[in-house]
């Protein structure tokens, strides 16, 4: 997966590995790069729905990288935990 990555008028991208799991990201912003990397790299909490109802769900603290579903997941609020937005309009699997 590659997705594309912006704060201001820095750009980058991040590229996940399915396989072997790991990240990297791509960015001429050394500031842009490091935030993105040390909030990839937390672990993080998730709640996973069992069912269609909004009381009945799961948590798991995993990392982001840990698997596709929870890079995806991390991906979706990396804009409110650090101010970095997401193209997923620009996403390359």
């Amino acid at each position: 997966m590659k997705v594309r990555i912006t704060k201001g008028k820095s750009a980058g991208f991040v590229l996940y590995d399915e396989t072997t799991k790991e990240f990297v990201i791509e960015s001429a912003d050394l500031g842009l790069k490091q935030q993105a990397t040390e909030y990839l790299n937390k672990k993080q909490t998730y709640r996973i729905p069992e069912s269609q109802r909004l009381d009945d769900y799961r948590e798991e603290i995993e990392y982001p990288n840990a698997s596709i579903m929870h890079m995806e997941l991390a991906l979706c609020v990396l804009h409110t935990n650090t101010g970095i937005w997401v193209d997923w309009k620009h996403s390359i699997s």
